[in-house]
């Protein structure tokens, strides 16, 4: 049922605006990447998406997963792998590899006001592509199952499981919209 909501919500998306991250130069989607690594490396971040999703994690994993020995481990790893500022999910190598006059990631302006509208709609476009099941095994050859010394194919269903979970937690929390408004500086316009 999940996967079919969260397939749903990416079609619609996809429908009314596919190309949210086309909207954004490529500086702009820069800066709006590379401080979203920079926020999500803190262990500030880190223990704060800790408290946000690991009861609705838990609450879905096998008992031999032991959540409360594991859940943290992992969740350090998924972290460090989308945030990893060189080749992680939000990594600008990623988030803004499809923008056209974005090929080689170099900054080659002052990026302009952004407005909070559309920072707001890249950085959850972004989350909802996040939950597809294709990125998630893209998001683990960025080595989360490897970094955590695990047998491979058990990680991977654990991370194939935690992950969903934890996104559909992160949405319900304005954390997109703080990013926008307080650290870029976006504007209401």
């Amino acid at each position: 049922m999940l996967k079919m909501l969260l397939l749903a919500a990416l079609l619609v998306l996809a429908a009314a605006d596919s190309s949210v991250a086309d909207k954004l130069t490529c500086e702009e989607c820069t800066l709006l990447s590379e401080t979203v690594c920079q926020i999500g490396e803190t262990e500030f971040a880190i223990k704060q998406t800790t408290n946000l999703v690991k009861e609705d994690v838990c609450a879905i994993m096998p008992a031999e997963f032991e959540c409360d020995k594991s859940f943290e481990s992992y969740w350090h790893a998924i972290m460090m792998a989308w945030t990893n500022p060189a080749d992680g999910y939000w990594a600008p190598t990623h988030m803004c590899k499809d923008i056209y006059e974005c090929p080689s990631l170099k900054i080659q302006q002052e990026p302009r006001e952004i407005t909070c509208q559309l920072c707001d709609q890249a950085l959850s476009y972004h989350m909802i592509l996040a939950s597809d099941q294709a990125m998630i095994m893209e998001m683990n050859e960025a080595g989360i199952c490897t970094f955590l010394s695990h047998d491979y194919a058990e990680c991977m269903d654990h991370v194939s499981m935690i992950i969903p979970v934890a996104l559909h937690e992160l949405k319900k929390v304005p954390w997109t919209h703080t990013v926008c408004k307080y650290v870029m500086g976006c504007t209401d316009q």
